[in-house]
Order: structure tokens, then C-alpha cells, then sequence
């Protein structure tokens, strides 16, 4: 039986395994991504969506149409990845992709031809991991990638040329249990890692050296149950975590003030969501925030409070998906969601009404996909 065929509850044995999301859009403010090349010209800008396929060990690759957020097959796609491809990212700079491949403990990492979309494999490429690397981030200075492995953070320098990975370090070690999805704050001080589904950790990051130090005193950000995606809004205010049913809740979001000269988290309301929801994304502008509800096929949208981030829900939420949505992403433009459905090879499209925060379908959605697609990531490309 494939992981696709399983029902809700034994998919949830390794809930781990079903999305990390990294929001290539919440970069543009701090990274500055041209509109124009570095010659000074005027630029092109095309928009990819790139998606992690569990269970066919590929990845999916897609041009967005930019008026009507559509998405057409890149060349070449699907493209091979490492055994069981879980948390995807893309560099701020829209070159490289990076993938962890939880059951072969390898990153797979390419280089994004800008015009087409196409990847092809970085050279030295996969690069060892620890065991089960799952979630994946890259600081917006774009010099380090940090994933969650087990018992540890993983932290690699990038060769800004070719994308490749070297000295990778495991900086954080003593955890009892895996760590799962990690997230870099946009002013690019500190990075968050979920362990064991259940405790939240922060650290300082040094820009210079990619080093990690816990804050807290080493003490996680609370008991949270179930944890299965983390997002930072794009001022780097506040932090969110999607749970798993647990009890009599069929699952929340948990929003988190950081204090911006420590690092330190501040748990504040949670928010509603569907039934266990499995990914969380916010906006560019950080006005609204949308949650793949893995257990209900829908995907919840919330406002956010600019002044306290919490969350409210938005007229019309939530809205359908196919089944078993996992990972969610909005596009650097602010305009387009996708919902990647794990459990019938498809990615859901829709359109956001910047008013409201309400999802529309697009035409043609959901496009197909590989097998039990998993996490989702969007590349911004400018070209001459």
C-alpha cells in the first residue's frame, strides 16, 4: 500500500513527512529580486512553481502565466530527485532549488534556467544529509541553507556561482526526536526549528558564519502538538504554526509575536483552521494568511492583524481543495495561491481577491502533478 492510499489516520503515523513550506515571496522586501539585470537593462520576469513528488522521487516544474495565474508543464519536467522528496525552497535570488530527500538523506539542488524553467542537477549534487532531513530554509543574504534532520539543525554554506553545498554542520544536537520544519525570519537574525513535532526552538544566526545559538536558555516556545508547517510574515513580526488534530480540536494555527532584538517568541491567539491542517503560508504584503487543511480537502484563509497578528477568518472560508491538501505557497506578486493535493496528484490554483482575502479557482485547475506531491515552492527568474 502506498503512502497515497493510506487513510487520514495512518497517514498521520509519520506526519512529518508532509509539507514544509518556505515562502519565496516573503524574500523580495529584504533580497531586493530585480526587475531589471545586473547590466542595468530591462528584465523579464517569469514566475515557476516547483513541487515535490513523495512517492514517484521527482520534481514537478511549472510556468505561471502571469495574467491569469494558469500553469503550463515546463520542459523536460518532471525532473529526478533523491527517495521520498519532502521540504522544497528556492533560493531568494530565483537560481537554485534545493530538496530534501528524507528517505535517501541526501539535498538534491539545480540550477533554474531562468528563461524556461528547466532544471538541471547542481554538479556534485545530491549532498549527504543527516538522517531524514525534512525542512528547508535559505537566509535571505541567500549564503546558508539550513534543513531540520534528526536530533539536529543542518546548516551548509551555498556557493553563490554554482549553488553548491559544502561544510555542513550539525549545530544543534541533544534533541530527542527529529527536527522537522525550520524557518528563517526576513531580516535574516534568527531561524526557527520545530522538533518532534511538539517543541518550537529559536536561535540567532550569525550572517557571517551561518552559526547557531539557541535563545531561550536552550528552552523550546511551548508544548505544541503535532506541529506540520511554520511561516514567518514577510516584517519578520510574527511567526505561525499549523497542529494537528489533538483531543477534541481538529487542529489550529498558533500565532507568535517575535521580539525583534532577541528572537524571542511571544505566544499569543490561535487561530481557526480546518481539520488537521498541514501547511501555512502568508501573503507578501502580510495581510492574509492561507492554511492547507489536509483532513477536510480545503484550504482556510485568514486575515491577519497587522498590529498583533491575529488571525480572523475571511468571509467564504474555507474554501475546497482536492484530497488531502498538504503544501501551500503564494506567489511573489501576491495574486495566486496553490495547494499541492497529496492524495490525488494534482495542485489546486486560485486567485486572491486583495480586498477580502477570498480564493477564487482558477480555469483549469487542479493541473496534474507527480505522485503524491508534497511541498511547493515559486521561483521569481529575470532574464534579459
Amino acid at each position: 500500500m502506498s503512502k497515497i492510499d493510506l487513510p487520514l489516520e495512518e497517514v498521520m503515523k509519520k506526519p512529518n513527512r508532509l509539507f514544509v513550506v518556505v515562502l519565496l515571496g516573503l524574500y523580495l522586501t529584504l533580497c531586493g529580486c530585480p526587475a531589471s539585470t545586473p547590466g542595468g537593462g530591462a528584465g523579464t520576469t517569469q514566475y515557476f512553481v516547483y513541487i515535490s513528488n513523495a512517492n514517484s522521487n521527482n520534481i514537478s516544474a511549472y510556468a505561471i502565466n502571469s495574467s491569469t495565474g494558469a500553469l503550463t508543464t515546463v520542459s523536460g519536467s518532471p525532473f529526478a530527485a533523491g527517495a521520498d522528496p519532502d521540504g522544497i525552497v528556492v533560493d531568494p535570488k530565483g537560481k537554485f532549488v534545493y530538496v530534501t530527500n528524507y528517505s535517501s538523506d541526501t539535498v538534491s539542488a539545480y540550477t533554474i534556467d531562468s528563461t524556461t524553467g528547466t532544471l538541471s542537477a547542481v554538479s556534485g549534487a545530491p549532498f549527504g544529509a543527516g538522517t531524514a532531513p525534512q525542512g528547508i530554509a535559505v537566509d535571505p543574504k541567500d549564503r546558508f541553507l539550513f534543513t531540520g534532520i534528526y536530533g539536529s539543525a543542518g546548516v551548509y554554506t551555498i556557493n553563490s556561482s554554482t549553488g553548491a553545498l559544502s561544510n555542513m554542520q550539525s549545530l544543534f544536537t541533544g534533541v530527542y526526536s527529529t527536527g522537522d520544519y525550520v524557518a528563517v525570519d526576513m531580516t535574516g537574525q534568527f531561524v526557527y526549528l520545530s522538533v518532534g513535532s511538539y517543541s518550537l526552538y529559536g536561535f540567532t544566526f550569525n550572517s557571517s558564519t551561518g552559526a547557531l545559538s539557541l535563545i531561550n536558555g536552550g528552552y523550546p516556545f511551548g508544548a505544541l502538538p503535532n506541529v506540520t508547517g511554520i511561516a514567518v510574515d514577510p516584517m519578520g513580526t510574527f511567526l505561525y504554526t499549523t497542529s494537528w488534530n489533538t483531543g477534541s480540536n481538529p487542529g489550529f494555527v498558533t500565532n507568535f509575536t517575535i521580539n525583534s532584538f532577541t528572537g524571542a517568541l511571544v505566544n499569543g491567539s490561535g487561530g481557526g483552521a480546518g481539520v488537521n491542517p498541514s501547511g501555512v503560508a502568508v501573503t507578501p504584503n502580510g495581510s492574509f494568511l492561507y492554511v492547507a487543511n489536509n483532513g477536510d480537502n480545503t484550504v482556510s484563509a485568514l486575515s491577519i492583524n497587522s498590529g498583533t497578528g491575529a488571525l480572523t477568518k475571511v468571509a467564504g472560508s474555507p474554501f475546497a481543495a482536492g484530497k488531502n491538501p498538504s503544501g501551500v505557497v503564494v506567489d511573489p506578486t501576491g495574486k495566486f495561491v496553490y495547494v499541492t493535493n497529496y492524495g490525488d496528484n494534482t495542485v489546486s490554483a486560485y486567485t486572491i481577491n486583495s480586498s477580502s482575502g477570498a480564493l477564487t479557482a482558477l480555469s483549469g485547475s487542479p493541473f496534474a502533478t507527480g505522485t503524491a506531491p508534497n511541498a511547493i515552492a515559486v521561483a521569481t527568474a529575470t532574464t534579459q
